[in-house]
């Protein structure tokens, strides 16, 4: 029981996604959230901080089947591409597990429906 109640707050609801954290997210599906980043305009914090109420309660919809992440995609552009196939944001990327290679890709409208 007290394992469950770690496991499910052990990363934030929206959280970011990177080098360090990644390992965090092992063991459930996983949606990337890839939005533009400009840093003109305040750089991933501000893009995370616009899309979190949305991407929260998607988050909190789906909590026990994946984990909601948004990632700097101007630094981990190259990876992206190369893990995802993705060259184009905005874009949703859904693998039913970590590291998974299917993957499902959504580019249209993004709301919590």
């Amino acid at each position: 029981a007290i394992t469950q109640i770690f496991d499910k707050h052990s990363v934030p609801y929206f959280g970011v996604l990177d080098g360090d954290t990644y390992a965090k997210y092992a063991g459930k599906g996983l949606l990337w959230c890839l939005f533009t980043v400009d840093f003109a305009a305040g750089g991933v914090g501000a893009v995370a901080d616009e899309w979190r109420p949305t991407m929260t309660a998607v988050a909190k919809r789906f909590q026990d089947k994946m984990r909601v992440t948004y990632t700097d995609t101007l630094l981990y552009k190259d990876t992206i591409d190369g893990m995802l196939g993705v060259k184009k944001f905005p874009a949703l990327v859904y693998q039913p597990g970590a590291g998974s290679k299917a993957k499902y890709i959504y580019n249209g409208t993004m709301t919590e429906e």
